[in-house]
């Protein structure tokens, strides 16, 4: 399966999901940009899997890092801490 973002590509997570689907992108985070840490495999696709299907086709995960920063404006960032790491699959990120 070919992967439509590589390491460093910048992207966002969706604002709007379909309504109806089992997501799992985190909600603090939809409509926040990040960049693709990492490309963690291909893997049954978590939405089909939650309405009793096969899972197929197969759906890309990735590693996203954000900036705290940018997460949670209205709060400081824990002493030391300045990213935040997040997989998400792609059907729920957009390129930047």
């Amino acid at each position: 399966m070919s992967f439509r973002y590589k390491q460093g590509d910048r992207v966002r997570v969706l604002e709007t999901l379909t309504l109806g689907h089992h997501i799992r992108s985190p909600q603090y985070l939809r409509g926040k940009d990040g960049v693709v840490a990492d490309i963690r495999g291909s893997f049954k696709d978590p939405e089909l899997l939650s309405f009793g299907k096969d899972g197929l086709p197969m759906a890309n995960l990735y590693s996203i890092e954000f900036d705290l920063a940018h997460v949670w404006d209205d709060r400081p960032a824990p002493k030391g801490a300045n990213k935040i790491y997040a997989d998400i699959f792609e059907q729920w990120l957009e390129p930047r």
